[in-house]
């Protein structure tokens, strides 16, 4: 800095230097209110104000943590010369140094300045205070270069300065947006993400993508002026004119997701709904006629297993088949079919002439194999061989029943995790009809399961989100509505999970999280380049719950596993995530831990602040002290999205533009100064919709 320029800027000299603190003593003539001489009439001295201390790189830039009037220090000229001495003070301030302050020569003589994070060279004693000019105080709060691009806010303590932030890293890097109920959290979320679409569209069209979670249907009605720049689709439960339905079909739901909501336990009863899953995809992704009872489907799969085998072993010859091991297999796998051909003989209507036959052949062709045995020299029953001939006796008799049953399921195949459509109705069937085929007497455990699945399936709360009669669209579709066309304009989907049951909501956020992340990961791997789209999780403590022993299964925990796992590898895919809270302290770490940028409002709970605290350098101690008496729209932000720590004041929003989270207004109900419109028989009739 010019010296010049420094000593009509200066208030002050360092007394003492640490570098987490500096304490400042002020002149006796430094501006007690206002300072007039730093080009622009601003206010000095103030909390969370900057002061600056020039060196050889420019300055160090300070915030104002503390001020206090101190006596002066003894051996004053008053008392050398021998004159009583009266009570003299001298105020300090306690600045903390948050980053340097570079001066640049540009070309015809002007000086810009630059803000770097961290300081290179703390100050020595005796150094000189400075006031920073208006553009000094721009550089230190507004962004520089591309992080110039979408304005949120203004910092009063730097006279009105703009706030701006770069979209690549407040997204890209995850944010957290913190608050108490009333602190203007919410028409936060909903400003940087309307504020980032203005800047990016320059009133033409946006391709940004933005999917809101909204347990509250806050946001259904705030964005409908932004039509005309990106596309904005609100999905309901229960939609009103212009909404769509929300639909999250069962069919998506990978096998932990079914577990979880169904409670399967993981001894008896979740392997055999795994297998079940299984069977059904299969034969849905091989064509299998939605009307073929899932008995038939699933022994028909099984068949298909036990021929491959069969010829398989066939194929080794008699040697492999005098192998006690390998027969006894062989046998025990024919017992058990033998059983299930039974069952399905039962299912069967005897006008299915051709069928019908076909599996009495079979059932006669096992159990005349199995009933050829050896007998050793006691009379005693020996179970030990099969001829070759025997087994291609029932590979024939096999082969033809195959002919009469659906040609579909497969074993082998798609996984219980695949979304592929398949009818969840006929899942109590498969399960029924797997535990019976199974070894041991399974059926026994799994009433609790069916019972559970068929309430699931009947709840009419439930089923049209999960199982609507009317939906037909693919996964592509869904996709597509999801995350908007391929046509340059992006999309804002809200969905609105006000109405969703709580037996099911925790399930259908975590499906909803897996499915946009997983396809994200397949874009990128299909096409070498990313979708950016932001995932805005509202009233995330509800979700992303920090684990403990009632959480450690189910659908709390598979939920907290799927945005840990977006929060640690989602930037590679373009996906970024804003996660909105009242609790932060009740988050997942690992969640909170990967968001590089924090918004944080008025933060009143003890643990909360603790938690924010332990966020944050210990450079900004100072400042997260304010946070408990922040007013509405005021907030701080830090991380990787700004050089240093800053208090500002949020960007205003017309009402239109606010989510639908105001205060409720009881003066002016109880004083009946608007009307509340009671009609208790549409309310009640609204449960039975």
């Amino acid at each position: 800095m010019i010296l010049s320029k420094v000593a009509g800027l200066h208030i002050g000299s360092v007394e003492t230097s640490s570098p987490a603190e500096l304490k400042v003593l002020l002149d006796t003539d430094a501006p007690h209110d206002v300072a007039f001489n730093a080009g622009q009439p601003q206010g000095f001295p103030r909390l969370n104000g900057y002061v600056l201390v020039p060196n050889e790189a420019g300055a160090v830039v300070a915030v104002i943590g503390r001020m206090t009037m101190e006596p002066a220090p003894p051996g004053s000229a008053s008392e050398r010369e021998g004159r009583v001495p009266l009570p003299v003070s001298r105020r300090r301030l306690f600045v903390t140094p948050i980053g340097t302050l570079e001066t640049r020569r540009l070309a015809g003589g002007a000086t810009s300045y630059a803000l770097k994070r961290g300081v290179g060279s703390y100050p020595a004693v005796g150094d000189a205070v400075a006031l920073p000019t208006a553009d000094q105080l721009r550089a230190v709060v507004e962004a520089s270069g591309t992080d110039r691009r979408v304005q949120i806010g203004a910092s009063r303590l730097a006279l009105e300065a703009p706030v701006t932030i770069d979209p690549d890293k407040l997204f890209g890097r995850h944010l957290g947006v913190f608050g108490n109920t009333g602190s203007g959290k919410s028409c936060t979320v909903a400003g940087l993400i309307r504020w980032s679409i203005q800047a990016a569209a320059k009133g033409e069209k946006a391709n940004a993508r933005f999917i809101v979670l909204d347990p509250n249907g806050e946001y259904r009605n705030c964005f409908k002026d932004l039509r005309s720049l990106i596309d904005v689709e609100v999905f309901s439960a229960e939609p009103r004119e212009g909404e769509r339905p929300l639909r999250v079909p069962a069919w998506m739901w990978n096998g932990h997701e079914w577990a979880g909501v169904v409670e399967a336990s993981p001894g008896a009863q979740r392997p055999v709904l795994m297998q079940a899953l299984r069977q059904l995809r299969a034969a849905a992704i091989n064509g299998a006629d939605p009307e073929e009872p899932a008995g038939r489907v699933l022994i028909a799969g099984h068949l298909r297993a036990l021929l491959d085998y069969l010829r398989a072993e066939h194929a080794q010859g008699v040697a492999a088949l005098s192998n006690f091991p390998r027969f006894k297999a062989i046998h025990d796998n024919l017992e058990g079919f033998r059983t299930q051909l039974q069952l399905l003989l039962e299912a069967v209507d005897q006008e299915e002439d051709a069928l019908f036959a076909a599996i009495e052949t079979a059932i006669e062709t096992v159990t005349g194999v199995r009933k050829r045995r050896t007998y050793d020299h006691q009379g005693e029953e020996r179970v030990d061989r099969f001829q070759a001939a025997d087994i291609e006796e029932v590979i024939i008799a096999l082969a033809d029943l195959v002919e009469h049953l659906p040609t579909s399921a497969i074993v082998s195949g798609p996984s219980e995790d695949m979304p592929s459509r398949f009818d969840p109705y006929r899942l109590p069937e498969a399960i029924s009809f797997l535990a019976t085929v199974q070894p041991g007497n399974m059926q026994q455990h799994m009433g609790g399961l069916d019972l559970r699945i068929r309430t699931l399936l009947n709840d009419t709360r439930i089923t049209p989100i999960i199982a609507p009669d009317e939906d037909t669209s693919s996964l592509a579709e869904w996709l597509a509505d999801i995350f908007g066309g391929n046509d340059g304009r992006g999309r804002i989907s809200i969905l609105d999970l006000s109405l969703v049951p709580a037996d099911v909501l925790t399930t259908i956020v975590s499906v909803l999280g897996r499915l946009v992340f997983e396809a994200a990961q397949r874009h990128r791997r299909l096409s070498g380049v990313t979708m950016p789209t932001v995932l805005v999780l509202e009233e995330a403590h509800n979700f992303v719950q920090r684990a403990g022993a009632d959480t450690e299964d189910g659908p709390s925990a598979r939920c907290r596993q799927v945005f840990e796992k977006i929060a640690k590898e989602g930037r590679k895919f373009g996906v970024g995530l804003l996660l909105s809270s009242q609790r932060p302290a009740e988050l997942a770490p690992t969640v909170v831990a990967q968001c590089n940028s924090f918004v944080l409002h008025r933060i009143v709970n003890d643990r909360d602040q603790e938690l924010v605290a332990r966020l944050a350098p210990d450079s900004t101690g100072a400042l997260l002290k304010e946070l408990p008496s922040l007013p509405t729209r005021q907030a701080i932000l830090l991380g990787i999205a700004t050089e240093i720590p800053l208090v500002f004041e949020v960007r205003p929003l017309a009402v239109a533009e606010r989510p639908d989270a105001a205060n409720p207004d009881f003066w002016a109900a109880w004083r009946n100064e608007r009307e509340m419109k009671l009609d208790f028989p549409a309310l009640a009739a609204s449960w039975a919709e």
